[in-house]
């Protein structure tokens, strides 16, 4: 079974946020434990809307579009860490009425592997993405156990063979290539936690190069959603998974796709 080292990590806590008058609103902080310390989400979310359009309002706002990494330290504080607060208790919520959120990484698959870079400017997919541009980045940084980190950890790779789409066990998704790259080992773990809560085990929506495509890179913006009911994928089953997700458009949209600012 998949274990995170619990390293004294703080519990989750809520801060409601107040006017300059003092009156309680309906906005707050949400701060979650993250690796050595903790970090903190604006709430309610932003959305539903595009990617870019979400980015865009988020960075309007003085926050950080959260990124994978961030992304799944939210999610075990939503899922496993109990009591449940009344703001977890909400996105737990969302998640099951069909709401899906986007975590700004950008996933570029070439015939090589998968390169993901964290969109904190929300910039979404671009010509300038390639992998050129990508290898310079990565010069100078690290590898972990077969993943590429560029200096500023920033830009991931993980080579062609150390990840595959479809269903894995919440083990095998601890230890998916794609999946550190999206959300480094810590977010990985905790993500495969997560999805050990449901009857099902976790899907990865990948994109693989074959034949006459293969030397045609392609690049996609991120979401992630919990399918209940997941009829129109797996007509014959009625459990609940978590699926994450990737987008060829350059400007995706939908009414039950939403992000989070980080404080």
């Amino acid at each position: 079974m998949v274990s995170i080292s619990r390293r004294n990590l703080k519990s989750p806590r809520v801060e409601l946020v107040k006017k300059k008058i003092g009156i309680l609103t309906s906005e707050a902080e949400l701060y979650v434990p993250h690796e050595n310390g903790e970090i903190a989400f604006y709430y309610p979310p932003f959305g539903p809307g595009y990617y870019r359009n979400i980015g865009i309002e988020i960075l309007s706002k003085g926050l950080n579009p959260c990124v994978g990494d961030y992304f799944a330290s939210l999610m075990h504080s939503a899922f496993c860490v109990w009591p449940v607060q009344s703001y977890f208790l909400k996105i737990q919520e969302m998640f099951f009425n069909g709401a899906s959120f986007y975590f700004y990484n950008i996933n570029h698959y070439t015939k090589r592997g998968v390169y993901v870079i964290q969109d904190f400017l929300a910039e979404g997919i671009r010509d300038e993405i390639n992998a050129d541009n990508l290898e310079r980045l990565l010069r100078g940084g690290k590898e972990i156990r077969g993943i590429r980190f560029s200096p500023d950890n920033r830009i991931r790779f993980a080579p062609k063979g150390s990840y595959q789409p479809g269903h894995l066990s919440p083990e095998d998704f601890a230890k998916d290539g794609l999946v550190i790259a999206s959300f480094n080992f810590e977010g990985a773990e905790k993500l495969a936690i997560v999805s050990s809560e449901f009857p099902r085990p976790p899907y990865i929506f990948g994109c693989e190069k074959h034949g006459d495509d293969e030397d045609e890179p392609e690049t996609k913006v991120s979401n992630i959603l919990i399918h209940e009911g997941v009829l129109h994928f797996l007509p014959m089953d009625h459990g609940r998974e978590i699926r994450i997700c990737g987008h060829f458009a350059k400007d995706l949209g939908d009414d039950r796709i939403y992000g989070f600012g980080l404080i």
